[in-house]
C-alpha cells in the first residue's frame, strides 16, 4: 500500500466522520475504486461513517460480488438505508444473494416508509427474558455480542418489560437470581411508526444512548440510537437535493471540513484527473 494510501486509511480509522464527508465528496467511480483497494474493516468503517444516500453510490459502483459481501457485514439498518437509494432491479438482485439472515433483517426495516422510526431501526437485538436467571443472561450476552450498555427485557410473547443495565448485571454477585431483581421498568419505548421529526424530540434521549422500538403491539422488534436519527434526517436532506456540494450536515460538528479532510479529498482525487478508468495500480501510485 503506498504511504498516500496509508495516510487515507489512517484517517479513515482515526476520524471516520470527517473522513466519510471527504469521501462523499469524490466522484462515483473513485469512490468505488477507493473502497475496493482499502482493506475489508477500513472500508466498513468509511461506509458505515459515511450518508445512506453517498454510501449507495459506493456500493453501486463496486463489483457485485465486493458490493454483497460489504452489506452482508454492515449492520442491517445501515444496509438498508444504503440499498433504499439504489434503483429496484438492482436492489433487489442484492438482497437476493444476501445471507437470509440478514436480508429478513433488512426487509424488516424496508417495509417502513423513510419518514418513520422502523425504517432506520436496528432489528438485530437479542431481548432476555424476564425469566432469565443472572447467570443465563451473562452468557447470552457475552455470546451475542452486546452492542448496547443496556439490555430489554421480555416476557413470552416479546411484549417489552424493562431493561437491565449491562454492567449491574455483570457485577451482580447472585448468579441463579432471576433478572427481574435487576430490571428497570418504565423503559419507554417508540414506536416503529413514529415520524422520525417527532422521536428526534423524545425527552428520553437525555437520559438513555437508546431506546426500544416496538410494533402496534407494543412488541419489541428493535432499538434506535439518537444517532441513528440525526443521520436519518441529515440523509433525507441530502438525498432531496442529490447535490453533494450544496449540502448542510444538518446537527454535525463544523469540523468536518477541516483542512485534513480537504487534503484527503485532493490526495484521492489528484491521481484520476483526466482519466476515463481507474485500476488498482492508478490507484497506489
Amino acid at each position: 500500500m503506498s504511504e498516500r494510501m496509508q495516510f487515507v486509511k489512517y484517517f479513515i480509522e482515526s476520524q471516520s466522520q470527517d473522513a466519510a464527508r471527504a469521501i462523499e465528496e469524490l466522484p462515483a467511480d473513485i469512490m468505488g475504486s477507493l473502497l475496493e483497494e482499502l482493506p475489508d474493516a477500513t472500508a466498513l468503517t468509511a461506509l458505515t461513517a459515511m450518508l445512506p444516500y453517498r454510501a449507495s453510490v459506493g456500493i453501486r459502483a463496486l463489483d457485485p460480488s465486493t458490493a454483497i459481501s460489504y452489506l452482508s457485514r454492515l449492520p442491517p439498518n445501515s444496509a438498508a438505508s444504503m440499498l433504499r437509494c439504489i434503483d429496484k432491479e438492482r436492489r433487489d438482485e442484492l438482497i437476493r444473494q444476501l445471507p437470509k439472515p440478514k436480508s429478513l433483517l433488512i426487509a424488516m426495516t424496508m417495509n417502513y416508509s423513510q419518514q418513520l422510526v422502523g425504517a432506520w431501526m436496528d432489528p438485530d437485538i437479542k431481548p432476555l427474558p424476564v425469566n432469565t436467571t443472572v447467570a443465563d443472561a451473562r452468557n447470552r450476552i457475552e455470546s451475542q455480542s452486546q452492542k448496547y450498555n443496556i439490555a430489554f427485557t421480555v416476557n413470552s410473547d416479546q411484549t417489552i418489560q424493562g431493561a437491565v443495565s449491562v454492567v449491574d448485571l455483570l457485577q451482580y454477585p447472585d448468579e441463579y437470581t432471576l433478572i427481574t431483581t435487576l430490571i428497570q421498568e418504565g423503559v419507554g419505548a417508540i414506536s416503529a411508526s413514529s415520524r422520525l421529526k417527532r422521536a428526534i424530540h423524545d425527552s428520553r434521549w437525555g437520559s438513555s444512548e437508546v431506546l426500544p422500538v416496538v410494533d402496534r403491539q407494543n412488541k419489541l422488534i428493535g432499538a434506535i440510537r439518537f444517532i441513528d436519527l440525526i443521520t436519518a434526517l441529515n440523509s433525507q436532506e441530502e438525498s432531496e437535493r442529490k447535490n453533494v456540494g450544496n449540502v448542510e450536515f444538518l446537527g454535525f460538528t463544523e469540523s468536518y471540513y477541516v483542512g485534513l479532510a480537504n487534503l484527503v479529498s485532493m490526495t484521492l482525487a489528484s491521481n484520476y484527473q483526466n482519466k476515463e478508468s481507474i485500476s488498482s495500480e492508478d490507484l497506489l501510485k
